[in-house]
C-alpha cells in the first residue's frame, strides 16, 4: 500500500489481517462518504448502532484505505477517522480487535493507524459512514 506515504503506518494493516471484512470493495461500486465526528464519550456498540441507523455499509481497513486514496484532503484535520466493521470481521491483533483509522494532521502528515475495538471512542474520533450512492437521488 502507502506506507512510505505515512508518518506513520501500522504494519499489521494488511489484505490478510482484514480478509474477513463485511462488505467488500469491488469495482464500479459507488459510495458516498459521509464523516461524522463524535462529539462525547461512546462504546463501539454506540458507534455501530449509529452507522447502522445511517445505513452504512461496513467496509473495515478498506474503507479507511480508499478516503485516504480518493479524499485524503477532505478528511477531518487533526482527527482520526475510522472505518468500522462488525467485530466479528475485524482481526485480533495485540490480543484484541483492531480498527483501522487514518489521521490527518494540520502539517499534512497522515498515520494510518489500529485501534482498540472494544476501547472507549471520544471527541478526537470520527466515523467513516459509507453508503450506497443512488445515482438518482
Amino acid at each position: 500500500m502507502h506506507g512510505k506515504e505515512f508518518s506513520f503506518y501500522n504494519e499489521a494493516i494488511t489484505d490478510p489481517n482484514f480478509a474477513k471484512v463485511t462488505t467488500k470493495l469491488v469495482s464500479g461500486r459507488k459510495f458516498k462518504v459521509k464523516v461524522f465526528q463524535i462529539v462525547e464519550n461512546i462504546t463501539p456498540d454506540d458507534c455501530l448502532a449509529f452507522l447502522k441507523s445511517q445505513e452504512a455499509v461496513l467496509v473495515g481497513a478498506q474503507g479507511a484505505s480508499l478516503a485516504y486514496e480518493q479524499n485524503k484532503d477532505q478528511l477531518p484535520v487533526n482527527r482520526w477517522s475510522a472505518s468500522f466493521d462488525e467485530k466479528e470481521a475485524l482481526p485480533s491483533i495485540y490480543a484484541c480487535h483492531r480498527v483501522s483509522d487514518v489521521r490527518r494532521f494540520s502539517t499534512g502528515d497522515f498515520e494510518f493507524n489500529l485501534v482498540d475495538f472494544e476501547g472507549e471512542w471520544g471527541i478526537a474520533d470520527c466515523l467513516l459512514c459509507f453508503c450506497d450512492w443512488d445515482q438518482s437521488a
